[in-house]
């Protein structure tokens, strides 16, 4: 069995019940990954899980590149939400456990956070492509960019959880969350914005 053989079976172990960083390695056993490959190509629970962490950054990544072109529009924005929230469905047991793993691992600790720097300036860069192309209004107080995106951040990293308890475990609903953080933006839209916001709602 290859590491990444390994990686997308114990993915799907962790996500389908559950993840505790005390009861990992009885899941890994269980799942069928012979105990002696795992701790040969990883050598503890923390660095699989920092594999699985470092595939999802990599996936999310081509989905956030898509949105530094110029190529600017709420459509595109609706659609790469939509898209990184599949990803994260994949890789739930992590949004699941965040808090916990990013206690105990500490290489994932450190990419997220660097991660949440990276994503707060994309959306920065993004508002004021939209402010050019004249969908959204400039900041009326200074630093609502920034409060914006802390926003969108924070749903984004949290939709999972508050789905489990609405929508059920196994009802997962990126489409209905995406749609949500968009509406973050409409108090903030021009005309030409709600038109095409209207456009895209119907």
């Amino acid at each position: 069995m290859n590491k990444a053989e390994m990686i997308s079976i114990a993915t799907s172990s962790f996500n389908e019940h559950g993840f505790r960083l005390a009861e990992g390695e009885k899941l890994i056993q269980q799942s069928g990954i012979p105990l002696p490959s795992y701790r040969e190509e990883f050598g503890s629970l923390q660095a699989l899980v920092a594999d699985i962490f470092y595939q999802l950054c990599e996936e999310s990544d081509c989905i956030s590149e898509g949105l530094d072109t110029d190529d600017t529009s709420l459509a595109k924005l609706l659609n790469s939400t939509k898209e990184s929230y599949k990803i994260q469905t994949k890789y739930r047991f992590i949004f699941l456990n965040l808090h916990e793993i990013i206690e105990h691992i500490e290489p994932i600790k450190d990419r997220y956070y660097e991660l949440i720097s990276l994503r707060k300036s994309q959306l920065l860069h993004l508002f004021q492509r939209l402010e050019n192309e004249r969908l959204v209004r400039g900041e009326m107080i200074s630093g609502q960019y920034d409060n914006l995106a802390n926003q969108m951040i924070i749903l984004s990293d949290f939709w999972l959880t508050h789905n489990n308890m609405v929508f059920g475990k196994d009802n997962f609903k990126p489409e209905y969350y995406s749609k949500l953080v968009l509406s973050i933006l409409v108090p903030y839209l021009t005309e030409k914005g709600l038109e095409d916001y209207k456009f895209i709602e119907a």
